[in-house]
């Protein structure tokens, strides 16, 4: 659910995110779904700072279904108070260089590939999944 996953993500995401973003600046995710790990980035971006209003929000997912759902989430009035939306594109993460180009973003992650993964690695729950994911950025 967007809880559990804002509970997740939150507090590696208020760390790095926070510090380093400012206002103007573009966010990339790859294979960014549906892009509610968008949302939940903008949202906290935004509870950051009274003076975050001008983040720019694009991605690109290999499932065009997904980025269908992308361009509807974001285009929600809503959602649309949080961050501008960028272009949400179809598109295989393995060749990002093919379709963005360079230097275009302040800052580009992929997000959530723990569900492509069964048992990544052997965990019982997603939470355990995505912990030991945090855990691997933290080294």
């Amino acid at each position: 659910s967007y809880k559990k996953l804002n509970k997740i993500l939150r507090p590696w995401k208020e760390e790095v995110f926070v510090p380093n973003i400012k206002s103007g600046d573009r966010i990339f995710e790859s294979a960014c779904g549906d892009g509610v790990n968008l949302v939940i980035t903008a949202e906290i971006l935004q509870e950051s700072s009274s003076s975050m209003k001008d983040i720019w929000i694009y991605g690109n997912d290999y499932a065009i279904d997904a980025i269908g759902v992308a361009e509807q989430i974001w285009s929600s009035d809503e959602v649309a108070k949080l961050a501008n939306k960028g272009t949400f594109c179809p598109g295989d993460s393995s060749r990002l260089a093919d379709f963005v180009p360079a230097s275009s973003f302040d800052l580009a992650y992929t997000g959530y590939l723990v569900p492509l993964i069964p048992n990544f690695p052997n965990a019982k729950t997603e939470e355990e999944s995505w912990r030991y994911s945090v855990s691997l950025c933290n080294t």
